[in-house]
Formats: structure tokens, sequence, C-alpha cells
């Protein structure tokens, strides 16, 4: 059992809690048996570290419950983590979602969820916050590691891709006419400026949320919505014509 928080090994973790080194490494920290759980299903587990024995896993390193407190910073911290592999990014797909500065670590978190759920199984990050910290990978519930997440600006994206871009608009409307085709891509912005006047201006519609009595909505609530109907997109409403 690793019992010191001075352990080399045990400094090496704790330092996975900062991007610069989850870059550098390539690696990342998942906690919890379900998030632990879906990584082994996905072949990305490096090594195990609980603080208690397991049977249904093997070869896992024990520590102490200060020493996981000092790997994971958490204050309840968890039993068992993994040090895993980050996936790696695959070719883009015919049904893409962009998040374009989207900040809070729970709106990402839900939106990648939904992103699997609706088989935007390609997800484009412009700026946005680490999608691999902590609160992100907890909120996902291991959709992370079903996603083909890449990190990369709209107009790049726009520029090496064919991809219709459909933009969310908080008043105005370009709409569809007739039927959505493949390959396209569901921009999603900043939850306090929305999607950038740049992008708007290179997006091919825009789309809205008619709502009664409240004047918006959550950007994960929006975009969970629009990835549900565009996933159904011959039968959607959002289609004119």
């Amino acid at each position: 059992m690793i019992t010191s928080v001075n352990n080399e090994t045990v400094k090496d973790l704790a330092k996975l809690s900062q991007k610069k080194y989850r870059q550098k490494h390539q690696q990342m920290i998942v906690e919890g048996i379900h998030l632990v759980e879906e990584a082994l299903k996905n072949n990305l587990v490096i090594d195990l570290y609980a603080t208690k024995a397991y049977d249904r896993f093997n070869s896992v390193t024990l520590v102490s419950p200060h020493v996981m407190k000092k790997i994971t910073e958490a204050k309840n911290p968890p039993t068992i983590i993994a040090l895993c592999n980050i996936p790696k990014p695959e070719p883009v797909g015919n049904q893409v979602l962009i998040l374009e500065h989207v900040q809070d670590p729970g709106n990402l978190g839900t939106l990648l969820r939904s992103a699997l759920a609706f088989d935007f199984k390609t997800v484009i990050l412009d700026e946005c916050v680490d999608y691999l910290n902590a609160k992100v990978i907890r909120s996902t519930q291991g959709a992370l590691f079903n996603l083909n997440i890449i990190q990369s600006s709209v107009a790049a994206f726009h520029d090496e891709y064919p991809h219709t871009l459909l933009s969310t608009h908080v008043s105005k409307e370009k709409p569809l006419n007739g039927k959505l085709k493949h390959p396209f891509a569901l921009i999603l912005g900043n939850e306090g400026k929305g999607v950038q006047e740049a992008t708007l201006n290179q997006s091919d519609y825009w789309l809205n949320i008619e709502t009664s009595s409240v004047e918006s909505l959550n950007v994960s609530v929006a975009g969970s919505i629009l990835m549900c109907q565009l996933s159904e997109h011959a039968l959607n409403p959002l289609i004119k014509g």
C-alpha cells in the first residue's frame, strides 16, 4: 500500500489535475466505479488505484485515503480511480456537434452526454473549458470515452470539411427548407454571448427554439433539444416547407 503523499507515483498522478500535464502526457484520471468500468470497456486504463480491495478489478494498487485525497484534490475522494490514456481523435463523422466557447463544466458534460445519446459522435471544441476537467468527466457519465473529441476553431473546421453549418440564434431564423442532408454540424455558443457573429455569418442556417414565458434556455438544455430533433430530421419541426 502507498501511504506517503511524497511517493513519486503519487506526485505524478496529482500533477494530472493540471491541464498542462494532461496534455504533455496524454493521460487523465477518472474517478469512481462507474467511470472506471467504462474506461476499462474502452481499453483506456493504464493503472488502477484504490483505498480498498475490489474483487471485480485486477491489479489494483492500494493507497491510503489521504493519498487518494492528494491525487484527486476532492473533499470526498473516491475509493477507486484509474490512470487512463486520453482517447485519440478519429476521422470526423457526418453528424457533428460544434461547441464554441462553452465555459461551464456542467454544461459541457451534459452536452457531451446528449451528443452520444443522439448520435453526434464527433464533437468539435472551440476554446471551451477543458473537457478533461474532473467535473466534466463526471458529468458525462462515461459518454466521453465513446466520442470523437477534436479541439479546433469553427473557421478551421469550415475550411476543411464540407458540412452544412447550423447555428443557434436567440432571436432570428434562417430556416431549413426541405430535408436536412448529411454531412452537417450543429453549432452552440457561449452561455452568455451565444454564437459569435463571425460564425453566424459563416453558417448556412440559423435555428432557434420558441419558448413561452422565458426568454432563452440554458445551452445544455437547448443543445439537447436541438440534437434530439436533428437526429430525427425527417420529422424535425424546425425544418420549414
